[in-house]
């Protein structure tokens, strides 16, 4: 896939004290949004991110800070029309109500 490049990713970098704006601010919290989650990303085996649910659908910009700060692994947004956490309540309810 290579490197990256994203402005917004840059400009995020840059922020700090000297120069805090309410768009840092949100800047940063997306970064450590996409960032909290390196941990279980860098294992080698994890080749493909799919973000799901109704946030990266939202906030289109986090799958590109997804590509510029997992520049090795395959970035996708989950396309389904019917929200991740309705499919879990449909499914737990099934389960629950078995007969």
């Amino acid at each position: 896939m290579g490197t990256k490049t994203c402005n917004t990713c840059n400009e995020i970098k840059k922020a700090n004290v000297d120069n805090f704006t309410i768009n840092n601010l949100l800047a940063s919290i997306l970064r450590n949004f996409v960032l909290q989650y390196k941990q279980f990303i860098t294992d080698q085996s994890k080749i493909n991110i799919i973000l799901i649910g109704g946030i990266p659908k939202k906030i289109l910009i986090l799958k590109t800070l997804f590509e510029f700060y997992y520049p090795k692994n395959k970035i996708k947004i989950n396309s389904g029309n019917i929200e991740n956490t309705h499919l879990g309540m449909i499914k737990y309810l099934e389960n629950k109500f078995k007969k």
